[in-house]
């Protein structure tokens, strides 16, 4: 049996991050044995886990030879972020730091080929198995404060001694202090005699979380808090902190910039905020003023659309209006406008007044019954409807009988329809303050019709539980429910079938506004839908409010929700139990957030109404003319120091452009995004209108660069939504319809590089231009030493000979220069360079 020997005996905070490896290690080689090491003072923050523990006696360890306790047939694995410096200089103290430890290790011991841990699409958190020792309480609106003395370098800013201005200026939150305060007042909790899983149990309490980067930062980095803001004060440090991309770290340099992030979770809060509600850190400064003004202007310079919709509020189909109509005055395209009609004399006034381009209707046949033919033949402009029960058949079978176009809301459509778009969901943005509850608390809500699975969840919990709180809300529906009848007849039938004493079901009727029912949803452990099966029904909206307030959320595999089936671990009951959800936290739905954002949405109605319209010049201006780098004369090349010469003005422009993505990357690589960024805005220059895809867009300050020019394109990359093969996969994906498609230094950590080209041959149109990057040596030969986060280097037999023949109808558009006897970049003690591939698809 395989025994790995992890040891860490630096600081608490280093031993608490440590535990997202250790559980990375126990899912990814199940059956190995797993011992840990520390020293006896930090043993309390792994007991929980379970494992057999070695208690270490000496100084801080800092190398990679086993200490003496460790058995020698063990796999010895220290995982003290700074092992290795450079791994620690180019990812911190973060879990990145901790994959790339662990795997260099496993090269050290030619163990690679059994033992590498992967980079997870969104990074583990912190959890703390088992009852707390004590349960503590948690004032409301309180603030975890890490206010204790700097023993290090790390930090400029003392805490202590600005708490008393920060009671005086948000006397309306409560401070919890890790450390003696200095100064004493009613909204300030003394909490210097916890240990650190106290204070974490503390910081999943609070509503926000105030530190210095120390170990009571690393034991609040729980799923619970994964979104909550955070900021970090005084940091002095170039390395960078545990951060997640859902939710990126405020870094605050002095007082001024504390108060302006607490002044602005006091305003999320709608709390009275004394002072700060006059503060400039919250009120639109001067020049905010003029620019909203100007903004206003903007707008009258823009397309109009209008939005139609019915007055009725108790019905899913005008939430939907309100919503969307909310997320889309974010425009900066086009300027929509929402109106509420309930006949034609009011939807033609708004027509009127607003003289609209083009007008989308929040389409149900019995919520719009005075919509028809005639009335939209009268006005003479582009007329889009909704279809809100939405299937594949419904969408395939779409005429122009009423509406010339049609909208489906609808991620998993595949487009054989040419007058059918589709849009993903939307996740409305929310900030969830409220405590986890001490309960285990399930939570459901619809309206009252057949089929919705209230009485499942009654079952479901009383056979894993015997102490819980379910939370039904089963409004009446002015469509299909109006007098009630059925969702209190359904109400009944869940009330009698519990029979476990420890099971209490609460049930509520009123229609709550969005606000009340988010906070409805953001109350429970888990928010449970059980639908039936139902084959032939379009998405259920209520995985959108769900997904909102970033709690757990299990489903039956109804159709109703095929859009989120996906989620990985499974969120689905026949699949798991509803304790594992739980425990599973918001983690497998955290790909959907990013996908489904308000964003996202925009995005969505603006490519449509730019075709609708005709105006797909609106995304083509003269940028795309006469750009780049002049004497170009090699597309495949090696791109070393002269290349750099030659480039330096774009790389200058990714400075100008992108300066904060900058500064975090090595500057001789930088070569490679300024190759992408003149090539791609060659290449573009040839289209009225590309249509452009980037793989591996995440930190990529070519696309970054791009983007801020104005260019549009899709983006995919594991730490935004999804990795190439799963985006190739998708049923809505149009393959064979790019015109560029660019990878800036991908592939060589892509294991299959070989199935990597051939989709992305095959999501290009003809005469489209695939253009990637990569780690290069063509003296390279398997085996040979490469960095830890590549499977390969390359060579031109590889470009030549294995590559190029597997793309179908492509070919090099010039005669590559590969040629690279001295390579003159060196990482990780490995020496290579940079090298491009660009190909082209031949044209029908």
């Amino acid at each position: 049996m395989t025994h790995f020997f992890i040891h860490n005996s630096f600081h608490s905070g280093d031993v608490i991050l440590t535990r997202a490896v250790i559980q990375a290690v126990r899912i990814s080689f199940p059956g190995v044995k797993i011992t840990l090491e520390c020293a006896e003072v930090s043993t309390y923050l792994w007991q929980d886990l379970d494992l057999p523990i070695t208690l270490y006696q000496g100084s801080e360890y800092k190398g990679t030879e086993p200490t003496p306790n460790c058995p020698q047939d063990a796999i010895f694995v220290n995982m003290w972020f700074g092992v290795f410096d450079d791994i620690l200089k180019l990812y911190g103290m973060t879990y990145q730091n901790n994959v790339h430890t662990f795997n260099r290790q496993m090269y050290q011991q030619h163990i690679n080929h059994k033992y590498l841990l992967q980079i997870p699409i969104h990074i583990p958190m912190i959890t703390f198995f088992g009852q707390p020792e004590k349960v503590i309480e948690v004032r409301k609106n309180s603030i975890l404060v890490e206010n204790g003395e700097v023993f290090s370098n790390q930090s400029y800013f003392y805490l202590n001694e600005h708490l008393k201005q920060i009671v005086s200026d948000f006397p309306q939150l409560n401070f919890y202090c890790s450390a003696p305060p200095k100064f004493t007042a009613t909204n300030i909790v003394d909490c210097s005699g916890m240990n650190l899983k106290n204070l974490s149990q503390v910081g999943d309490k609070c509503i926000g979380l105030l530190m210095k980067g120390s170990a009571i930062n690393a034991a609040s980095q729980t799923e619970i808090n994964r979104y909550k803001p955070r900021c970090i004060v005084g940091w002095d440090l170039p390395e960078k902190l545990w951060d997640n991309l859902e939710n990126p770290v405020v870094y605050a340099k002095n007082y001024e910039e504390v108060k302006k992030w607490l002044g602005k979770l006091a305003e999320d809060m709608s709390l009275p905020t004394g002072e700060a509600k006059t503060a400039n850190i919250i009120s639109p400064s001067e020049s905010q003023l003029h620019k909203s003004l100007a903004s206003k202007d903007n707008d009258n310079l823009l397309d109009k659309i209008l939005i139609v919709s019915h007055k009725e509020k108790q019905c899913g189909v005008h939430e939907y209006g309100v919503n969307i109509a909310e997320a889309l005055k974010k425009s900066t395209q086009y300027s929509f406008i929402y109106a509420e009609c309930s006949s034609y004399e009011e939807f033609l006034d708004n027509v009127n007044k607003v003289k609209p381009s083009a007008i989308i209707y929040n389409y149900y046949s019995s919520t719009l019954p005075w919509v028809n033919k005639k009335i939209l033949q009268s006005i003479n402009v582009p007329h889009i409807g909704i279809i809100h029960e939405v299937t594949q058949r419904v969408a395939d079978a779409a005429n122009n009988t009423l509406f010339q176009y049609h909208i489906g809301p609808d991620p998993t459509l595949q487009l054989k329809n040419p007058i059918v778009f589709k849009t993903g969901r939307i996740v409305q943005p929310y900030t969830n303050y409220y405590r986890l509850p001490e309960i285990p608390t399930i939570g459901s809500f619809g309206f009252g019709m057949q089929g919705k699975g209230f009485e499942k969840v009654i079952a479901t919990v009383q056979q894993e539980y015997d102490e819980a709180l379910i939370r039904l809300h089963i409004p009446f529906a002015t469509f299909g429910d109006a007098d009630g009848s059925q969702a209190i007849a359904i109400a009944q039938r869940c009330q009698q079938s519990i029979v476990k004493p420890g099971i209490k079901l609460s049930l509520s009727h009123d229609f709550l506004s969005q606000e009340k029912l988010l906070d409805f949803l953001a109350q429970n452990t888990v928010n449970a839908f059980f639908y039936e099966k139902h084959e032939n029904r379009g998405i259920s909206s209520t995985i959108d409010h769900a997904l909102a307030v970033k709690r757990p959320i299990a489903i039956t595999k109804s159709n109703m929700f095929r859009h989120i089936i996906s989620a990985n671990p499974s969120i689905c009951i026949e699949d798991s139990s509803l304790k594992q959800i739980a425990d599973n936290g918001i983690a497998p739905l955290v790909p959907f957030y990013n996908e489904w954002s308000e964003a996202s949405f925009v995005l969505d109605y603006e490519r449509m109404l730019a075709q609708v319209l005709g105006k797909q010049e609106k995304w083509h201006s003269n940028r795309y003319v006469n750009v780049g780098i002049p004497n170009v004369t090699s597309l495949n090349r090696i791109l070393d120091d002269a290349a750099r010469s030659q480039y330096q003005p774009v790389i200058n422009q990714l400075f100008a452009l992108v300066p904060e993505m900058m500064v975090r990357k090595i500057p001789e690589a930088n070569i490679q995004q300024a190759f992408i960024l003149d090539t791609v805005q060659k290449i573009a220059s040839k289209f009225a209108a590309p249509k452009i895809l980037c793989i591996g867009s995440y930190e990529d300050s070519a696309a970054g660069a791009l983007k801020k020019l104005g260019y549009p394109m899709e983006e995919i990359d594991p730490a935004i939504n999804c990795d190439l093969n799963t985006y190739f996969q998708k049923p809505s994906t149009i393959k064979g319809s790019y015109d560029i498609i660019f990878s800036t230094s991908v592939i060589e950590h892509v294991q299959n590089d070989e199935l990597f080209m051939v989709q992305i041959a095959e999501l290009l149109a003809p005469g489209g231009t695939g253009i990637l990057t990569c780690d290069y040596n063509d003296q390279y030969k398997p085996g040979d030493r490469i960095p830890a986060v590549d499977f390969r280097l390359y060579t031109q037999k590889d470009f030549r000979q294995r590559l190029l023949p597997l793309l179908k109808n492509c070919v090099f558009p010039d005669v590559p220069q590969w040629d690279c006897p001295n390579p003159d970049f060196i990482y990780e003690g490995c020496r290579y360079t940079f090298a491009t591939f660009v190909f082209q698809k031949n044209k029908l």
